[in-house]
């Protein structure tokens, strides 16, 4: 499916569930719900108390949120407003990736970046993720608006609206396997909830 133009189709603001320090909320069109999760004691779980500061949802490096659809467009934009606490390996910002799909992240050292899952056009094999990431660092705990477009052809990667960075995609974009749902905040797909590659920070706002 190819979303329709300017569709909202994810939109987390935090302020929105800070009011009544809720964990879950409905995507724009009422059809699915998100919700905040923490993994704790090697499980994970609906978060009993997630921490808002402000107009922000403080996550520590053990949680999540997870929304309850697959995203399957091959024209989009991701939008994240964030403030980093600390820089730990990759940081998946918003993702759903398995063996496809997409994500928009920071390297260890604050380069914000975009990858893709790469299909050859012409033979239809696999290739792999391709990586897109400015070479400007962010600083700790200072707000950032990240946003990453794609339109079948290009990425292109703003920080706080200036665009940092253009890489062409010659390929064709694959699907996540299995269903994978959305995450905010680590990485929905990964062999051990230890090594998730969490977000450490305030999140403010996630949007496709």
């Amino acid at each position: 499916a190819t979303q329709t133009k300017d569709a909202l189709q994810f939109n987390f603001v935090a302020k929105d569930l800070a009011k009544d320090n809720k964990v879950s909320w409905t995507s724009p069109d009422g059809s699915t719900t998100g919700k905040i999760y923490k993994y704790e004691n090697g499980s994970i779980k609906v978060h009993p108390s997630p921490t808002f500061v402000g107009n922000a949802l403080r996550l520590s490096g053990r949680e999540a949120l997870a929304f309850t659809k697959n995203f399957r467009y091959d024209v989009f934009t991701l939008e994240a407003t964030v403030k980093m606490a600390s820089f730990e390996n990759y940081t998946n910002i918003i993702a759903n990736i398995n063996s496809g799909g997409f994500y928009l992240n920071l390297t260890a050292q604050g380069n914000p970046g975009i990858g893709l899952y790469a299909w050859d056009k012409n033979t239809n094999q696999r290739i792999g993720y391709k990586q897109c990431h400015a070479d400007m660092k962010l600083n700790k705990n200072e707000l950032y608006i990240l946003t990453a477009s794609f339109d079948k052809h290009k990425v292109k990667l703003y920080v706080n609206g200036v665009k940092q960075k253009e890489c062409d995609f010659p390929w064709k974009l694959g699907w996540p396997a299995d269903n994978t749902l959305l995450a905010v905040g680590g990485n929905p797909n990964v062999g051990s909830f230890d090594d998730c590659e969490w977000f450490r920070g305030d999140l403010y706002t996630a949007r496709i």
